[in-house]
């Protein structure tokens, strides 16, 4: 199941209609309080060097003041934070979804990883496990 799926589910749980195929998701990376990246599934053809140096940089920037979204062309680089972490979702839009709606989902899924993950009070953080909680928590969405 790709992170578009994810977001898809969720919008039709919070808003009981299914979303429809107005937005792509072309990118989602986790990253650190300091900006590290911990786990991303990304489309080659938008996360290329500079971008995703900038985006890092953007991520340890946001922490210090409440950034959480930009367009640049046809796609909208959505930003939330919870505690300890910055999750980074990038979609191509028409903008005919209302880019709030992904911003709940990933919300959600940021909160579910810092109950699951209580290292994170200690910045221990294991790549592995969260990206086994992402798809433990995709497939309860099912």
């Amino acid at each position: 199941m790709e992170v578009q799926d994810l977001f898809n589910k969720i919008y039709h749980r919070i808003c009981d209609v299914e979303v429809p195929h107005l937005a792509s998701t072309k990118a989602f990376v986790l990253f650190t309080k300091g900006g590290i990246p911990l786990t991303s599934s990304t489309a080659t053809d938008v996360l290329h060097g500079g971008l995703f140096s900038a985006i890092t940089n953007f991520a340890r920037e946001s922490f210090q003041r409440e950034l959480n979204h930009f367009k640049i062309g046809n796609h909208v680089y959505l930003f939330k934070r919870t505690e300890h972490l910055l999750g980074s979702l990038v979609i191509e839009s028409n903008d005919e979804l209302d880019p709030k709606f992904i911003k709940v989902g990933l919300h959600e899924l940021l909160e579910y990883l810092e109950r699951n993950c209580p290292e994170f009070q200690t910045e221990i953080y294991d790549s592995k496990k969260i990206e086994e909680l992402i798809i433990q928590y995709m497939n309860s969405l099912l």
